[in-house]
């Protein structure tokens, strides 16, 4: 899956303000950390690299599918003894036991303190619960009750209404950071601990987060291009990196194997466990070097609503329509 979504201009007079609409956005974000890129330049790295191997499972884990009645699950935690599931159709948190049984649905339909509206990701920190409730653009924290103990508001897109913030991490000082999957205005935020105001980190990202021991990492899962040809702005497998994040700065820590389109990862034991849409897998990257270490299992056409976490020493996987399990054998 090389082009992960894109938004396209029909009308002509349309086309002409769009088309020089992408020609601008180019030009001004040639030299940043993230440029808009032509779509002719993702053909020409596409073309000059070497795939990561499409190999079967070759390491110790067996997949199983849990709680297969729910119906659009995103965001998985670990939180308080439970595995939490954020239901995006169903619009509530779902509490599951270590056996991947429904404990508990929390939450209804709206946009009272107590109800939900398409939650995506979750995070947790210091016993609170971080709950992306992207219908309502907000952010809900929880505490262990699972009552509202705060409500941060943030601006979504107005322009798509049908994406979203996708992924959630809090740093070790309260500090919170999200990313989603916009093409237009796409924005890695983060929001200062107790302060509702949040810094841009990084403009035009598009990428996946993961926190460990109180640390931030980020991917960028590819890059925006725009097509000015086909009047298309859309992301792309590109050049990957892993990304250290502190207090609001994003700093580049190692390359990764180019144009693999990470959609989710988690790092652990000197490695990263990553979902590569590209090559329909989990793919175990070195930590220090960023190179490919080995296929972990196969997937199904993964999508980039995707979410992985170890939880008791398994590996957890939601990709929008099912949960697996990946237990060691």
């Amino acid at each position: 899956m090389f082009a992960l979504a894109s938004i396209s201009m029909t009308s002509c007079d349309r086309e002409t303000k769009y088309a020089s609409y992408l020609e601008t956005l180019i030009q001004e974000t040639a030299n940043d950390e993230f440029p808009v890129v032509p779509y002719e330049d993702t053909e020409s790295v596409f073309n000059s690299i070497e795939l990561v191997p499409n190999e079967s499972n070759n390491s110790d884990y067996i997949q199983r599918e849990i709680c297969e009645e729910l119906r659009s699950p995103r965001g998985v935690i670990s939180f308080d003894g439970s595995i939490i599931i954020a239901d995006f159709e169903d619009n509530c948190l779902v509490k599951l036991n270590n056996r991947g049984e429904i404990i508990e649905t929390i939450g209804t339909i709206g946009n009272a303190k107590d109800e939900f509206l398409h939650p995506t990701g979750l995070a947790a920190h210091d016993n609170k619960l971080y709950v992306i409730d992207s219908g309502n653009s907000r952010i809900k924290v929880l505490d262990n009750s699972f009552n509202c103990v705060n409500e941060i508001p943030y601006e979504a897109s107005s322009e798509e209404s049908e994406k979203y913030y996708t992924d959630i991490c809090v740093d070790s000082d309260g500090g919170i950071y999200l990313s989603g999957n916009y093409l237009i205005n796409s924005r890695l935020l983060y929001f200062p601990a107790n302060n509702n105001t949040p810094i841009i980190v990084a403009e035009h990202f598009y990428g996946c987060l993961s926190e460990s021991n109180g640390i931030v990492f980020a991917i960028n899962s590819g890059i925006i291009y725009a097509d000015i040809d086909n009047q298309e702005i859309g992301a792309r497998g590109y050049k990957n990196a892993l990304y250290r994040l502190d207090a609001g700065i994003i700093a580049t820590m190692i390359r990764l194997p180019d144009f693999a389109f990470i959609s989710s990862f988690v790092v652990a034991d000197e490695s990263i466990l990553a979902i590569s849409n590209t090559y329909s897998s989990i793919v175990r990257i070195n930590l220090k070097d960023g190179t490919y270490t080995e296929t972990v299992s196969m997937l199904e056409e993964p999508g980039d609503e995707t979410d992985i976490k170890i939880i008791d020493d398994n590996i957890i996987i939601t990709d929008g329509n099912g949960i697996y399990v990946y237990e060691r054998l």
